[in-house]
């Protein structure tokens, strides 16, 4: 494929923009607004993908009531949490398959390409998120306990996503039932899921929200460090205690009883130790495709291309610079907390009409803009 030369020069509070002969030059109006998508597929490599689907924001009541069958003390006490941003969920939780794509290894007990990746430990979970946002460039990541628990709730206020009993939990969850050979004495000998360990992820129903596997089948790790009731709990996109010795679990898994799998219950064990009931699932950040509003322009670690979108079935290649939502000359050198020298130069190669590009101006040198995820 030709290969379009794309060189951003600075020079005197004024961006040059020079592109290689026979390509047409670049609109310079930026490209409308656009709520998140509604569902989100990631390209791991190899044919293998991943499904998420965007979780709105809104409000919840976290934890348990004080009357709830099974509740343990640090459910409570129950309160209004605000998720003020919309995110995406895996639909499913991390499959064999994938983990083995982008980590190479498949640590699993159970074997099965579409069973739930276990024997994972906090860390391998972190550290997989971290190579899949280097591999498709969006930022992959554990849910936090509020995102979890919102999520796995979708909009119920009972023990489970589905209503409050246990006997409905083979239709949705895989649990320690009938079908499970362990012989543990809290197996339910009443009602059978179908499978013995795990089970392919998706086997069960799913929540109101479209998410399997919420309850059962194995545990989930989340991103924070676990703490006892949530007394001193923030409202609005609580991220836990820092620090902490145990990552706290979500969800229940094959091995247990029904309590264990409730919404609320938490569970939490050390980041270092990995297990055959213990896998995990991802969130991404859900962008907007908009201009990110910043007061000043940063070094050329930060002033550069970011972000791809297609329009349709074209796909087109955009140029420009923008300031507090504005195309925008830069400000005075004094404005500058990098200095101009830093801001002198730039050369990005891509594939002509391959990508949307746009370029920010933003405070912060270490992350690229969120509206570029």
């Amino acid at each position: 494929m030709a290969k379009t030369l794309v060189t951003a020069v600075i020079v005197f509070g004024v961006a040059h923009w020079t592109l290689a002969a026979g390509t047409a030059p670049p609109s310079t109006q930026p490209a409308p607004s656009t709520q998140p998508a509604k569902d989100l597929s990631l390209d791991l490599g190899n044919k293998v993908t991943m499904k998420l689907i965007l979780i709105p924001a809104g409000q919840f009541i976290m934890g348990s009531p004080a009357g709830e069958k099974d509740r343990q003390a640090d459910e409570g006490p129950q309160h209004e949490v605000t998720i003020s941003k919309p995110f995406y969920m895996g639909v499913f939780e991390v499959t064999q398959q994938q983990y083995e794509q982008v980590m190479g290894v498949n640590p699993s007990e159970f074997k099965g390409a579409k069973n739930p990746v276990e024997e994972v430990s906090w860390e391998d979970a972190v550290e997989f998120c971290k190579k899949l946002s280097a591999k498709t460039g969006k930022t992959v990541q554990l849910p936090t306990e509020a995102q979890w628990e919102y999520a796995c709730r979708a909009g119920t206020k009972t023990r489970f996503g589905f209503g409050d009993k246990d006997e409905d939990l083979y239709k949705y969850g895989n649990y320690c039932d009938k079908s499970n050979t362990n012989g543990w004495p809290w197996q339910d000998k009443d009602h059978n899921d179908g499978f013995d360990k795990t089970a392919p992820v998706g086997s069960l129903k799913a929540n109101d929200w479209g998410l399997y596997d919420m309850h059962g089948n194995v545990w989930e790790w989340c991103s924070e460090w676990y703490a006892g009731p949530y007394a001193n709990a923030k409202n609005q996109d609580p991220t836990g205690p820092d620090p902490g010795s145990c990552r706290v679990m979500r969800g229940g898994s094959w091995d247990t009883f029904p309590s264990f799998c409730r919404s609320a219950d938490r569970s939490w064990l050390d980041p270092v130790i990995r297990g055959k009931v213990i896998g995990f699932r991802v969130v991404v950040v859900a962008g907007r495709m908009h201009l990110r509003r910043c007061p000043c322009v940063v070094s050329t670690r930060n002033l550069g291309v970011y972000g791809r979108r297609e329009c349709g079935q074209t796909q087109v290649l955009t140029l420009f610079l923008v300031r507090r939502g504005r195309r925008s000359a830069l400000p005075p050198a004094e404005r500058m907390p990098w200095g101009r020298a830093g801001l002198v130069g730039r050369k990005v190669e891509r594939p002509a009409r391959s990508f949307h590009i746009r370029v920010y101006l933003c405070n912060d040198p270490q992350t690229p803009p969120e509206s570029a995820l």
